[in-house]
């Protein structure tokens, strides 16, 4: 949020691009969505996605082209 700040914009006019490795069970998975969920909430931020690098869905090529 301070670098958002430092450069003048508002939450409003960001997002988020959560980036988890994505092994393991899918309650991992599951958190880091929560987690994901709960920065986006907290912060006013325009958007959030969530991007794994081992588990295909959502593959992170995939979640960086839905953020441009």
């Amino acid at each position: 949020m301070r670098a958002l700040a430092d450069q003048g914009l508002a939450p409003g006019q960001a997002g988020l691009l959560l980036v988890a490795g994505g092994q393991g069970d899918p309650a991992a998975r599951a958190d880091t969505y929560r987690l994901m969920r709960l920065l986006w909430e907290q912060t006013g931020l325009a958007q959030a996605e969530v991007g794994f690098l081992r588990h295909n869905r959502p593959f992170l090529r995939d979640a960086l082209a839905r953020c441009l």
